[in-house]
């Protein structure tokens, strides 16, 4: 084989090689456009949470400001049934008592307890809530004061 035949096939092999370079190249830049495309469809979606994580931070704050909201009235509700035990307790339950001392005696006249035991029984539970009522006031004024 002469020098000029072996540097033919040595070209022809360098043609071939860079014709596979060529292609090669031509498929590496197709997929590095199609990286670069998936990687900016990536930053869009990263961008899309980061908005999406900001709304359900904002919606979470909202909530924990509602829920203390509701936590301070439910403590308001629970003084204000506080109140009212107490009030049954120290005013009803002592009213009951009241009138239920004033018909221990059931071999009365009617007639008579009607007159006498009706105003007496009312006079005592007008005094009764009197009393509760000047000792709401007191507690009033001390919570003032």
């Amino acid at each position: 084989m002469t020098d000029n035949e072996k540097l033919d096939v040595i070209l022809e092999k360098l043609v071939s090689l860079d014709q596979k370079v060529d292609s090669v190249k031509t498929e590496l830049k197709q997929e590095i456009s199609e990286v670069k495309q998936d990687v900016s469809g990536l930053k869009q979606d990263v961008s899309e949470l980061k908005q999406e994580m900001s709304e359900v931070k904002q919606d979470v704050s909202g909530l924990k400001q509602d829920v203390s909201e509701l936590k301070q009235e439910m403590s308001e509700v629970k003084q204000d049934v506080t109140g009212l035990k107490l009030h049954i307790e120290n005013v009803t339950d002592k009213n009951i008592q009241i009138i239920a001392e004033g018909h221990l005696d059931l071999n009365r006249n009617l007639h008579e307890a009607l007159k006498e035991g009706h105003q007496e029984e009312l006079l005592v539970i007008r005094v009764s809530m009197l009393e509760d009522e000047v000792k709401a006031l007191k507690r009033k004024v001390d919570k003032i004061a």
